[in-house]
């Protein structure tokens, strides 16, 4: 009795993955890579997105920060186009601002000023930051309520 006995003939014949099989099996593998590439290039871009939103959002709090160690009476939290809550938004023709200064040039922090808004002795203030790229400008805008008398 041989020693292979208990293979048949046809376990001995089988034969490896054709030409053609094997380029399947790479052209599904290359998909997966190309798709994995995609997916990486979109969270860079996001990543970078959320980093410029960041930016933006530590200047307006440290504009706020500067802000709320002013005096109630300061030069610089007055309305000067008188414009009340209907300029709060517009950063075009600010009450005060802009600030920008060294690497961070391409932001402009602004702020606007509703002076007795929402109550008698209260001042509304606006920090409007906008980033300038490009193709195009993104704001980010903080509300803080400062009393005259705490």
């Amino acid at each position: 009795m041989p020693v292979y006995s208990y293979m048949n003939r046809s376990n001995l014949n089988q034969d490896g993955f054709s030409l053609v099989e094997a380029l399947i099996a790479l052209f599904v593998l290359s998909i997966g890579i190309l798709a994995l590439t995609a997916m990486q290039t979109v969270a860079i871009k996001g990543n970078a997105g959320a980093n410029r939103i960041s930016e933006s959002t530590n200047w307006a709090a440290d504009q706020a920060e500067q802000i709320f160690v002013m005096d109630y009476d300061d030069a610089n939290l007055q309305d000067t186009n008188s414009n009340g809550l209907a300029g709060l938004d517009n950063d075009e023709a600010p009450d005060g601002g802009p600030v920008s200064s060294g690497i961070f040039s391409n932001y402009s922090v602004v702020w606007n000023v509703a002076v007795d808004e929402p109550m008698p002795e209260t001042k509304t203030i606006h920090v409007i930051v906008t980033r300038n790229d490009q193709d195009s400008s993104k704001r980010v805008t903080f509300e803080y309520i400062k009393m005259k008398y705490m």
